[in-house]
């Protein structure tokens, strides 16, 4: 049973790095709430070479703020932004040895570290993203965002969905 939090940001992320303990598949698709599928997506699409494809990408440092609050989880900076485009797919079994290395960081269970991050103060794509590209590197294909096409329309749905964002949502759902 999954747990409501005091900080249901927080919590969502929480229970994206436990999907495996509800979905028994060796592969698991994360794709947020405020993310439309654009056209038919096929497993293909989402692996190349046999591995789960994980876009990254070089952004300004000082344009973003998941930099520092990245290297505060896996207590390295991250080279690059790894929070580029849904869905995001990666094994259970990297899910287990991501938690194990978020348990050997900081010295307790990732939900209780979680429990006490200030408000917005951690990224599960960014986080994970920087402990596989530096431990997990192989179990991936790193692709940059213009090497693969885009299968879905994101919206930002923390910040209100308008009247124009309504609409486009109607658009693509008819």
């Amino acid at each position: 049973m999954v747990e409501s939090w005091d900080d249901g940001y927080i919590q969502q992320q929480n229970d994206k790095l436990h999907s495996d303990w509800y979905c028994r598949s060796p592969y698991i698709m994360v794709l947020d709430s405020d993310c439309i599928l654009t056209r038919e997506l096929r497993p293909e699409d989402l692996f190349f070479e046999g591995s789960p494809i994980w876009l990254y990408e070089s952004v300004p440092k000082d344009s973003t703020p998941w930099y520092e609050i990245t290297q505060e989880a896996v207590k390295h900076m991250p080279e690059f932004e790894f929070m580029r485009r849904h869905p995001f797919v990666f094994t259970s079994q990297s899910l287990r040895d991501f938690r194990k290395f978020m348990f050997e960081c900081h010295g307790e269970d990732i939900c209780l570290w979680l429990k006490k991050r200030p408000e917005r103060r951690f990224s599960e794509f960014n986080a994970f993203g920087a402990w596989a590209y530096r431990h997990y590197y192989k179990h991936f294909s790193w692709k940059h965002p213009s090497e693969i096409p885009t299968y879905v329309r994101q919206f930002w749905s923390w910040g209100g969905l308008d009247g124009d964002a309504m609409a486009e949502i109607e658009k693509i759902l008819s």
